[in-house]
């Protein structure tokens, strides 16, 4: 007889403890029924945050070629499409149909864009433009070919045009740059025509270096000094990386040209600075071979680059499409033994031809690939590729070559995410929420290809998130999890570290103004899975109460002795970051360690799951965090009495700032005990810290802390010291309670300042005063100490938050705690 089986439906996402990486893009209209489509950027405004709005996701900046209109050239519109995803809502139960635009210049054949911070303390970022190419290749302007700054006006809602002031020009002009080449004084553009002269396909064109030698009272370049980094070796120049040094050196550019991908440097200790004769380059790999006779195809080399990661190496693999406008996708990979980030190695990188996009076109030799790009889609540590793919002859539409397989045999999974035309991509995190989005506009340029419905979209990424800037290690039993301080933090990053207790435990770094939408809850197998909980540990966060609208605020302590929920009543789940940010622990809901409503009646059901993902090291996520009894600890091995087995304690998290200082501002440990039970009256005299209890789990619903009676300084009349204190029938005599229920933190209970209300009070010895308290689990009230027989015994189940007394000091900048003055 067969084997009966029940069929479980799949796990809602949210209730995983581990992030469901998954490749799934949500299409959205950025502007559609353009009139022609070449170009996109991903354009950040500022450079640095407005202080009044924290960090944002960039603008986009696109536009067409331009095109001819009774014989004279019909100007193109460069826009910049204003991002709708700074207000949170719009991501979310409001997203726009499209976004808004201003024009920002007018310009005939506009190709190349970039951008700079060419004036660093306006904090605004400015663009560069090339454009009066002519209509194509072989009718190009030979006056033409200019290169622009635009000026950034400082506001992105100005309808006036943006200052341009010419930098320079070459015929042909088509890929831009900026970094620095040749010197780091001042930002640099690197220029790269295509061709020399109208329909000269043999011709090497030349590789402009230019450099700002006069400046504004703002700062501002006015005058330029042009030097050539290379005249004869490159031709039919498509696209260009900018390899930026991590050391403090100077950038070096990768070339996809008709020569294959080559490497292009300039030594600073060169005797004459700016010369060709100071620049080198080094071939990678040569691409498409020429072909023979009778085909007579003029595109051989390599039409795009961009390096993928792997890992530590950023550098681990080259993405290219070949040829120029071709049909097929190639990544070169090197050597196994080549230490991470080395482009220039003794051996040769290797060809693999990974994608064939279907014919070239009859006699023009072209195929349907334009652009491709590298990026950690998922957060996985690996680059995806991305392709985009102009249609033409077919084979429209954006894939994504997902994360090597095995990258030394160049095996790579293919998946197609869209079927709309592609002519370039622009990746960032629009969204500021630490997911990479993939941006893109069709290829449509009159008499060449013209595409249907050409549009400009963005493909929302719904991976959680792909970039963290929360990293964590192992310190010997414990975890040391360092986070970027909120203040400075530009995207919000989350770390999931701890499943416990049916709370899927997370560290956020918020930064300053942002918004996060918490979790509503979920229903699963008929049961109600409750909403996210929050407690902050740094900084603030605000929210509107759903019923009325009025602003709530939750900073790393609330009201001294009394009890809060967790579960914020914001409007639509959202939390916004105060002016400093935030760094809260998000408690979700989760099945993998209880499920609602469970009662802990033994240390059995309060399981424990390390739930810290993949991109963190192997050593620290194979950490298991065992419960163990209080008794078994090293610091109670000389107790004269011992806790009652019920009492058990699991470490531990060492939460620090992840800059030089290596500043703790919290430690996170759990605890559990037993109904009917106490955790023994202390005052931490020896220890300097200011608590904050958090429960998950109140098996009574009664448990919380219990502190001493106006009690006399240095009295040994102290609650530890007098057992009989501890009748339940004479307890609220000599202690006062706050019940901590499901999901509830509690206040101080640690003495003020009698000079400062806000202030801890401190000992002789340094040590924070506290009255004696003790965590005592419930019911309340009851007249014996032991339970009535046939009682069943539950636990509660709590989170400790130690912070250094320091964050709750004003005016001690350098800690950037929830009361500290920045």
């Amino acid at each position: 007889m067969s084997k009966q089986f029940t069929w479980i439906p799949p796990v809602p996402a949210e209730a995983t403890s581990t992030p469901a990486w998954s490749t799934n893009f949500t299409e959205k209209d950025v502007k559609l029924n353009l009139p022609d489509g070449y170009w996109i950027e991903a354009f950040p405004f500022r450079s640095t945050p407005d202080p009044n709005e924290g960090p944002v996701g960039p603008e986009l900046i696109a536009y067409g070629l331009g095109f001819m209109k009774d014989g004279k050239p019909e100007a193109s519109e460069v826009k910049m499409y204003l991002n709708p995803y700074h207000d949170v809502t719009k991501q979310t139960e409001n997203p726009p149909k499209e976004w808004d635009s201003v024009v920002i210049q007018k310009f005939n054949f506009p190709v190349a864009a970039t951008y700079g911070c060419f004036r660093p303390e306006t904090g605004l970022n400015d663009v560069i433009i090339c454009h009066d190419y002519g209509p194509s290749m072989d009718a190009l302007d030979m006056d033409g070919g200019i290169v622009s700054y635009l000026k950034n006006p400082g506001n992105k809602k100005s309808s006036a045009l943006w200052e341009a002031r010419e930098v320079g020009h070459f015929p042909s002009m088509h890929r831009l740059k900026t970094g620095h080449f040749t010197q780091k004084r001042h930002l640099e553009i690197i220029a790269l025509p295509i061709m020399f002269k109208t329909s000269d396909r043999q011709s090497p064109a030349p590789i402009i270096i230019y450099t700002p030698t006069k400046f504004d009272d703002d700062g501002a370049p006015s005058q330029w000094v042009e030097s050539r980094a290379n005249n004869d070796d490159f031709r039919l120049i498509h696209d260009v990386e900018i390899q930026h040094s991590e050391v403090g050196g100077l950038d070096k550019v990768l070339i996809a040209s008709r020569e294959g991908i080559n490497l292009l440097w300039f030594d600073e200790k060169a005797t004459s600075p700016g010369g060709p004769e100071n620049w080198y380059h080094e071939n990678l790999g040569l691409g498409l071979p020429q072909s023979r006779k009778p085909f007579q195809n003029p595109y051989w080399g390599s039409g795009s680059v961009a390096t993928g990661r792997v890992g530590k190496d950023r550098v681990a693999y080259i993405a290219t499409c070949e040829a120029f406008h071709g049909n097929l996708l190639t990544v070169w990979v090197k050597p196994p033994t080549t230490r991470p980030d080395e482009l220039i190695t003794k051996e040769r990188w290797r060809r693999f031809v990974i994608d064939d996009f279907g014919p070239l076109k009859p006699n023009e030799f072209t195929g349907t690939v334009h652009n491709v790009y590298c990026a950690d889609l998922d957060g996985s540590g690996v680059d995806t590729i991305v392709v985009a793919c102009m249609g033409y002859p077919e084979g429209k539409g954006k894939w994504l070559r997902r994360p090597p397989i095995d990258l030394q045999r160049g095996h790579f999974a293919r998946i197609k995410i869209s079927d709309k035309s592609a002519g370039r991509i622009a990746v960032a995190d629009f969204r500021c929420s630490g997911t990479l989005d993939i941006a893109t506009i069709s290829y449509s340029v009159p008499n060449y290809l013209e595409t249907k419905d050409p549009g400009l979209r963005v493909l929302i990424n719904n991976n959680k998130q792909t970039r963290c800037a929360i990293k964590a290690q192992r310190l010997d039993e414990e975890v040391l999890i360092r986070v970027p301080r909120a203040p400075d933090a530009l995207y919000i990053s989350e770390l999931p570290f701890l499943d416990i207790a049916g709370k899927k435990l997370s560290i956020v770094v918020l930064p300053p103004h942002k918004e996060y939408v918490l979790s509503p809850g979920f229903k699963y197998q008929d049961k109600d899975y409750e909403k996210d909980g929050i407690k902050v540990i740094n900084g603030e966060l605000h929210w509107r109460r759903e019923s009325d609208g009025k602003p709530r605020k939750r900073g790393i302590a609330i009201a001294a002795q009394q009890a809060a929920s967790l579960l914020p009543d914001a409007k639509d789940n959202i939390v916004r970051a105060g002016k400093l940010g935030a760094i809260f622990v998000r408690l979700s809901s989760s099945i993998a360690t209880a499920m609602p409503g469970l009662d802990i009646t033994d240390m059995a059901d309060v399981a424990t799951v390390n739930s810290l993902p993949f991109a963190i090291d192997q050593t620290t996520r194979d950490m298991v965090f065992p419960w163990v009894r209080c008794n078994d600890r090293p610091w109670a091995k000389d107790r004269k009495t011992p806790f009652d087995d019920s009492f058990y304690n699991l470490v531990g998290y060492h939460v620090v700032y992840d800059d030089d200082s290596l500043t703790s501002f919290c430690h996170i440990q759990a605890w559990t005990l037993g109904s009917y039970k106490s955790a023994e009256f202390h005052d931490h005299s020896d220890k300097t810290f200011c608590e904050i209890h958090a429960c998950i789990v109140n098996g009574t619903g009664q448990g919380g802390m219990w502190w001493a009676k106006d009690e006399p300084e240095n009295s040994n009349d102290h609650l530890s010291q007098n057992p009989g204190e501890l009748d339940p029938t004479n307890l609220t005599t000599f202690a006062n309670p706050v019940y901590v229920g499901n999901m509830h933190e509690h206040g101080p209970l640690w003495r003020m300042n009698p000079n400062n209300a806000d202030y801890p009070k401190f000992r002789d010895n340094g040590t924070v005063e506290y009255p004696y308290h003790a965590w005592i689990a419930g019911p309340w009230p009851r007249t014996s100490s032991e339970p009535p027989e046939g009682t069943v015994e539950t636990y509660d189940c709590w989170l400790a938050f130690e912070f250094p007394p320091t964050e709750f000091q004003h005016g001690i900048p350098k800690y950037h705690g929830c009361a500290a003055s920045k």
